[in-house]
């Protein structure tokens, strides 16, 4: 271990690189480098959790591939949501992974995080509030689904896109492993989503309580594509059901979840996550 801080070694970023990392993924060793992923913010003012959100995506967090070559000292910062047709503009932050690799070495290869849209955080609704117009983004607060972040190849992470219904958020969420299981995905996402349905006699305003569920998905989200790029004229899947104050059947609806559980109360959503087991 270290026994002066003259023992330290530092690496310099590129003035481009430099900023804020708030939240990091699981980081590792592989052959000469260091890797790391996390929520990049190139400029960062807790203030405006207090304010309006930032209307420049810049000052928003993005998630970062950091890797540091030890024999050249260099530093290699990549946007993972970067792709060659045109920015995925998402704010995107809390990465968790498969919590038996934290400290073992190995390799991790996915992350997984919680993202929300940048337009639809400049509006926020609440009960009683009016329906916002179809294709008009609004939020109840809090995020907009998760990302799965496959980071096999560096130089192209791929990324897949779990998007909750309109007037669904929620927060972090949390990997579980299948008991036994080899792959590092097979296992479940569990988060805590919160739901404003439509009042029941005026489907314009929407009703006076939220309503909560637990929500399992299949963490390797086998029937969702790589995402390309990021549609924000109306990111929003619509359907008849959502227009009213009874809960649509969320499984079969929700692209990889396989389980809904309604919670007795409203449980307000959060930012961080922890699964314990019975054991």
């Amino acid at each position: 271990g270290l026994t002066s801080i003259i023992e330290v070694k530092w690496f310099d970023l590129d003035q481009e690189d430099t900023g804020f990392v708030f939240h990091w993924g699981n980081g590792f060793n592989d052959d000469a480098c260091i890797i790391a992923c996390g929520s990049h913010f190139s400029t960062f003012d807790i203030s405006f959790l207090d304010e309006e959100i930032p209307r420049n995506y810049d000052r928003l967090p993005k998630m970062n591939d950091f890797r540091i070559d030890l024999k050249s000292g260099q530093v290699r910062c990549l946007d993972i949501l970067r792709n060659d047709d045109e920015p995925i503009r998402s704010l995107s932050d809390f990465p968790v992974w498969k919590q038996s690799l934290t400290g073992s070495g190995e390799r991790t290869r996915f992350l997984y995080g919680s993202f929300a849209f940048l337009e639809a955080n400049w509006s926020f609704v609440g009960p009683g509030d009016c329906v916002p117009a179809e294709g008009e983004l609004a939020t109840i607060g809090g995020l907009a689904g998760y990302f799965k972040y496959d980071l096999t190849d560096p130089e192209a992470p791929r990324v897949k896109r779990i998007s909750f219904p309109r007037d669904v958020n929620g927060g972090e969420c949390c990997f579980v492993p299948k008991p036994g299981s080899t792959d590092e995905d097979d296992g479940y996402l569990l988060g805590i989503v919160t739901y404003l349905p439509r009042d029941s006699s005026n489907p314009s305003i929407y009703a006076d309580s939220y309503r909560s569920y637990l929500w399992i998905f299949d963490a390797k989200c086998p029937d969702i594509e790589n995402l390309r790029t990021f549609d924000c004229s109306n990111p929003y899947r619509m359907i008849n059901e959502m227009k009213t104050s009874t809960p649509p059947k969320w499984v079969g609806y929700v692209p990889g979840l396989i389980a809904s559980v309604e919670l007795p109360s409203r449980v307000p959503w959060g930012l961080h996550t922890l699964f314990l087991s019975d054991s």
